[in-house]
């Protein structure tokens, strides 16, 4: 099996596999899919009709208050520690407002094509369509809800307002089930899209250099593919402090258990016509009201400067793909993804892993599942680097049990990386795309040392406050030294088809 590309026509891709021009071109205006009628494509991958932004240099570098750190030089500090360092400084400084589809993402994603290109390497470009907002389909969802619960207090022929209501909320609810599963929905079929983009690069085995990914690789050669966002998240109310997130999660089962109520009483409504029924509503009503005024607050709060989550992925990937171009695996290809719309349902993991893998036909024909890795906010204050066991938001996305035995048993060899391993609740990251996709996937980040296993706040996160002042690099070292520690031992193993990786090996040596 392997990573490439695909023979997909969607015209809703604006484009694909492209290699991005010697002047990093940015991606498109953001347009919906209705200007795109008919997917045509213009010069270097850009749908006709967009307006492009120009890739501004003096926008890259340092305001006069700081020293001038050129772009070509961004990464050329001595040590990893200060390469980590720069680059988190200048992402979360200079590109603070990276919204999902946004132009400082577009810029983010401009400034990692520049330093890979500088790297030696060729970089690839995919736009795709995704949602801006990861709190919009639910803002919808619960809009809807009230529009229900008003039809169901009209007074005028009640049993079919009652009917209208119930197959309305019938639909949110389903659409929600979908949504908390990071599928596609009509809750996002109903809001307009916009362009965003991928940044990939490829390193060949070097068992493979210079030939054509296997059709059907063998258990040594197969792809690994390594992910990590681009786009912050907003700074909603209820990421200011530990209390208001415990609030806000507590909100979120009572919201979907008040969507179901009101169901229930519509149906009851509908066949028994009772009025006392629309008192009774207004209850789980107000709980969908509350959940509604929390999200429009949510959605209209500024955008975190994102320097933990998650420039401290993006200059742990930059620092990866270095060390993958001057020592590239032995036995399996990386695909080292920049992704965009990470904060939007991983919109950027989801489009590249629809693009590129098919791994239920290669699984049908006996190859082995790709692996997947991802970096999300490693450089958190008082946090330690952490393998995720498994993450939940609606359902329940486990890390590939033998890769994270592989993870444990690197940490066991180098206990100075002092990694440790946990679960998280009421979040999700590309660990659930991976994992949906049937990859076998491994998530790192870095979470406080606690013995509550759904313990997912860390200082900072989602908040204004999230600067380069308030991240641990030496964390962002060591999460990095651990993650290329684990990508050596899976080169030195074997991939043991359904499980993950044969154990046998001794744990490399962490550079």
């Amino acid at each position: 099996m392997s990573i490439g590309p695909s023979s997909s026509s969607n015209p809703s891709d604006a484009s694909s596999d492209e290699p991005v021009p010697d002047q990093a071109t940015p991606h498109s205006e953001r347009q919906s899919p209705s200007d795109d009628t008919d997917g045509s494509k213009g010069q270097e991958g850009q749908v006709e009709g967009q307006v492009n932004h120009a890739f501004d240099p003096d926008a890259l570098k340092p305001s006069s208050e700081g020293p001038e750190i050129p772009l070509v030089t961004l990464r050329n500090a001595g040590t990893v520690e200060q390469r980590l360092h720069d680059v988190i400084a200048f992402v979360s400084e200079k590109m603070a407002e990276r919204g999902s589809a946004s132009e400082a993402e577009e810029h983010a994603a401009q400034l990692v094509t520049a330093e890979l290109k500088a790297m030696g390497l060729t970089p690839q470009q995919q736009n795709f369509l995704g949602l801006t907002s990861a709190y919009a389909p639910y803002i919808l969802a619960t809009g809807l809800a009230l529009l229900s619960l008003f039809l169901f207090w009209h007074l005028r022929d009640a049993q079919a307002m009652a009917l209208a209501a119930l197959l309305l909320l019938g639909v949110v609810i389903a659409a929600l089930f979908y949504e908390l599963t990071l599928r596609d929905n009509p809750l996002r079929w109903w809001l307009s899209p916009e362009y965003s983009q991928n940044v990939s690069v490829r390193f060949p085995s070097v068992s493979g250099m210079g030939a054509a990914p296997a059709a059907s690789p063998s258990k040594l050669n197969v792809p690994i593919l390594i992910t990590t966002h681009l786009d912050t998240h907003r700074t909603p109310w209820f990421f200011s402090s530990s209390t208001g997130l415990r609030f806000f999660r507590l909100m979120l089962p009572l919201g979907l258990i008040s969507l179901v109520a009101l169901w229930v009483l519509y149906g009851v409504g509908f066949v028994t016509s009772l009025e006392a029924l629309r008192w009774i509503a207004l209850v789980p009503g107000a709980f969908v009201l509350l959940i509604f005024a929390l999200l429009i607050q949510a959605a209209r709060s500024p955008f975190s400067p994102g320097a933990n989550d998650n420039a401290s992925g993006i200059a742990a990937g930059l620092e990866l793909a270095a060390q993958l171009a001057q020592s590239p695996l032995q036995h399996h290809e990386v695909h080292l993804v920049f992704t965009g719309g990470g904060e939007a349902g991983g919109s950027g993991a989801d489009a590249f892993m629809r693009e590129h893998l098919h791994v239920r036909e290669h699984v049908l024909a006996g190859a082995t599942r790709p692996i997947h890795l991802v970096i999300n906010r490693i450089a958190g204050p008082g946090t330690q680097p952490t393998m995720l066991q498994s993450e939940t938001l609606l359902q329940l996305a486990a890390s590939d049990t033998g890769l994270l035995q592989l993870a444990q048993q690197v940490q066991a060899a180098h206990p100075e990386l002092q990694a440790q391993t946990r679960s998280v609740g009421a979040t999700y990251s590309e660990l659930s795309l991976g994992v949906r996709h049937g990859l076998r996937t491994l998530a790192f980040t870095a979470l406080p040392a606690s013995n509550a296993a759904d313990d997912a706040s860390v200082p900072h996160w989602h908040q204004l406050s999230d600067t380069l002042a308030n991240c641990d690099i030496d964390v962002a070292a060591r999460t990095t030294a651990l993650i290329w520690g684990v990508l050596q031992a899976i080169d030195l193993t074997d991939a043991a088809d359904g499980v993950g990786v044969d154990l046998v090996k001794p744990a490399p040596e962490v550079r």
